[in-house]
C-alpha cells in the first residue's frame, strides 16, 4: 500500500519531532510477543491512521512481517501509534518509512485531538496537507 495522500487529516511537521519505536515480534500469538530494544525516530508527518518517520536504523521490511509500536509526545500529551510497515525509502543518511495504523476510534481521536492542540499553539510552519 502506498502513502494515503486522500486522508482526510495529515498534519506535516516543519520540523520532525522525536519520537522512539519498538519492533514487536511474534504479534500473532500474544503470549509470545517479543520486544526489541527501542530506536529513534523522527516523525515527518502523522494522520489518525497512521504516519511518515524516519530513522537511521534499516529495518529488515522484506525479512519478515513484525508490527511497530511507535512512542512521542505532542504538548505534554504522550501517545503511541501501532501498526505495520507499509513502505521504506532510503534517502541521505536516514531510512523513511510509512506506517499504516491499527487504531480504534478513541486512540485515532486522541491523535486528532493532540494534533489540532500542537498546531494551535505553533508558529513553526507545519500544517494540515
Amino acid at each position: 500500500m502506498r502513502y494515503k495522500r486522500k486522508e482526510p487529516f495529515r498534519y506535516q511537521f516543519l520540523e520532525p519531532v522525536d519520537g522512539a519505536f519498538v519492533i514487536l515480534l511474534n504479534h500473532e500469538d500474544t503470549e509470545k510477543i517479543k520486544r526489541t530494544d527501542s530506536g529513534a525516530m523522527k516523525i515527518i508527518d502523522i494522520s489518525p491512521k497512521g504516519m511518515r518517520f524516519k530513522s537511521k536504523l534499516n529495518l529488515p521490511t522484506h525479512k519478515k512481517e513484525f508490527l511497530i509500536e511507535a512512542t512521542f509526545s505532542l504538548e505534554g500529551t504522550t501517545l503511541t501509534m501501532l501498526g505495520k510497515i507499509a513502505w521504506k525509502k532510503e534517502e541521505n543518511d536516514y531510512y523513511h518509512y510509512g506506517i499504516e495504523g491499527f487504531e480504534d476510534a478513541e486512540r485515532e481521536q486522541g491523535i486528532t485531538h493532540a494534533v489540532k492542540e500542537y498546531s494551535k499553539r505553533r508558529t513553526d510552519g507545519g500544517g494540515l496537507v
